[in-house]
């Protein structure tokens, strides 16, 4: 999470942090890279309490990583998108998906910001 989204709070940049589930745990999001955000307490908080912050949040990974970031190799291999639960099956669709999200944005798809 801190070699792909840094080491500040994503919302406020305050450097004190806690890994936030992007697609909360409850809803299934698991604890893969892509579904997980560095956040300030404060910011952590305000997510959880705020569901159209938690949905932007949601939309702008979905943006970036394709509508799978939330998931790992066994929810691809259960919904036979991936062949068997590999990491490298997994990585291997992941990349095909955040190229697929690149071209979309590339061509006109706007990814929002805070």
């Amino acid at each position: 999470m801190i070699e792909a989204f840094g080491c500040h709070c994503v919302i406020c940049g305050d450097p004190r942090i806690e890994a936030h589930h992007v697609r909360f745990r409850s809803q299934g999001g698991r604890g893969k890279w892509r579904n997980l955000a560095p956040l300030c307490h404060r910011c952590h908080q305000a997510v959880h309490r705020n569901r159209s912050l938690a949905e932007r949040l949601m939309a702008m990974r979905e943006d970036m990583f394709g509508k799978w970031y939330w998931a790992d190799e066994y929810d691809l291999y259960e919904n036979g998108i991936i062949k068997e639960p590999l990491k490298e099956s997994f990585e291997d669709f992941m990349r095909r998906e955040e190229n697929e999200e690149m071209v979309r944005h590339c061509t006109g798809k706007e990814i929002g910001g805070w």
